[in-house]
């Protein structure tokens, strides 16, 4: 038996200078299956929109089982996958995972030709659909965490099981992959590392708690150690990004990875996602000595009202001091900003300005708001009428932005307002005094590059 698992392109980011990441869910995936000794390829299409180049790998590829990874904006070219599939391989199965299947598997499954979804997590689940793949549809209620159609059409889901100690499963599959195709714009490759998985907390833009409920798992010191290891091994130039979607929880067990990374002489620079609230000096100057190169702050806003409609859980108060201590420590600061969320206006504006021009990060990622599925925003927004589920049906709808109270034009507009003032430049005094000629330039370049209506 031969299992392909396909991670489809996305082709499109509202922030480009964000990394190109290898995926990691599939080789974690693909690691399961060959432990228990099935065939197993990984084909990445990262940076592949030609069609018919698709349909030509596809086509010197077969396999009796097609997995694939599905994101809210990649699922048009992943249900195109999907015909190409049927189109070549009549037998074979389909089989889909990822965020937007887990939160929409009913309406896929009344839209899509596909046998199974897989809900959440799901090494465990495709391991044991794999090896009863063969087995009648009514026997898929004995595998957890699976949405398929019964025999008389109706839609049936099984619960899902949880892997409390994450450690159990293996190591991703990097031979699986070609790293090269990974490569960052200075030719280096961001080996991204995952050391716990969920979040205990829950912002209202975030979709990790609609499919994780609140768990969080971590993985030992020993595992995470050994993850560094086999990467310096490869000997290829790039860092780490520990891929958590909340890194620092436990203070005692960063120290002791810290501690763990300068024993075993990892001489990898490393980079974190962190929160505000969960940093001290001791630790970061712990973390700078052992690679920490920048720490990733989500500070979103500057304003207490929507931060508290963010349901962010932390003080200004914390802000400034997890940014003075983390320059202290030699660490640099990097602070992502999403303007446009409900309730923004000039005034909220205008304190987040002067938030940044207090704490003065190393660096800004700016973003507008984006309503994605499962969150509490996008519940917000359903009640308010601006979309409902039936919006995935169109293909080519991504992602929306909220644009509901301020326009995306004047959106954009304030992000290169930000940037400028957080630069020292003579250039920046010239753009900032004659704001209204650079205003209008702006604009006419982003309806230019961005089209009308965004």
């Amino acid at each position: 038996m031969k299992i392909v698992l396909i991670n489809p392109p996305t082709g499109f980011s509202y922030n480009p200078e964000l990394s190109i990441s290898y995926p990691l869910g599939l080789m974690y995936i693909a690691a399961t299956l060959e432990e228990k000794g099935l065939a197993v390829k990984i084909i990445d299409f990262v940076n592949d929109q030609n069609v018919r180049h698709i349909e030509k790998v596809i086509a010197k590829n077969s396999a009796d089982i097609f997995g694939i990874s599905v994101l809210s904006d990649n699922r048009s070219t992943a249900f195109s996958i999907i015909n190409i599939i049927r189109k070549i391989y009549k037998n074979a199965k389909v089989v889909l995972g990822g965020i937007h299947p887990t939160l929409f598997y009913k309406q896929i499954l009344n839209t899509i030709d596909v046998d199974a979804i897989f809900l959440g997590e799901s090494e465990l689940s495709f391991l044991r659909y794999a090896i009863e793949f063969k087995v009648a549809k009514k026997d898929l209620k004995d595998i957890p965490g699976v949405a398929f159609r019964g025999t008389s059409g109706e839609i049936i889901t099984t619960k899902n099981t949880w892997v409390e100690c994450i450690d159990k499963i293996p190591k991703p599959a990097f031979h699986l992959i070609e790293l090269d195709q990974y490569k960052n714009s200075v030719n280096e490759i961001d080996f991204h590392i995952l050391t716990s998985r969920g979040c205990p907390f829950r912002c209202n833009f975030c979709s990790i708690p609609a499919i994780y409920k609140g768990r969080y798992r971590v993985h030992s010191v020993a595992r995470v150690i050994e993850e560094m290891m086999i990467i310096q091994n490869f000997k290829k130039q790039g860092r780490v990004m520990f891929h958590d979607d909340f890194f620092a929880v436990d203070t005692d067990r960063t120290r002791e990875l810290c501690k763990g990374i300068i024993k075993k002489k990892i001489r990898l620079k490393w980079t974190v996602r962190s929160r505000v609230d969960r940093v001290d000096f001791a630790t970061l100057k712990l973390m700078r000595e052992s690679g920490c190169e920048a720490i990733f702050f989500g500070v979103e806003t500057g304003s207490p009202k929507i931060l508290e409609a963010m349901n962010k859980k932390f003080s200004f108060e914390d802000v400034k001091r997890a940014f003075a201590l983390t320059k202290e420590s030699g660490i640099k600061t990097i602070c992502n900003i999403m303007l446009g969320y409900p309730g923004e206006d000039k005034e909220t504006l205008r304190e987040t300005r002067e938030l940044l021009s207090v704490v003065k990060p190393d660096k800004v990622y700016f973003s507008a708001v984006r309503i994605f599925p499962g969150t509490v925003l996008y519940n917000q927004c359903v009640e308010k009428g601006l979309i409902d589920d039936s919006f995935w049906l169109e293909p080519k709808n991504r992602v929306p932005l909220y644009v509901a109270d301020m326009g995306y034009i004047r959106i954009l507009w304030n992000m290169f307002k930000m940037r400028m003032l957080l630069e020292a430049s003579f250039l920046a005094k010239i753009v900032i005094t004659y704001k209204a000629f650079f205003r209008r330039v702006v604009l006419l370049y982003m309806r230019l590059f961005y089209g009308k209506g965004r």
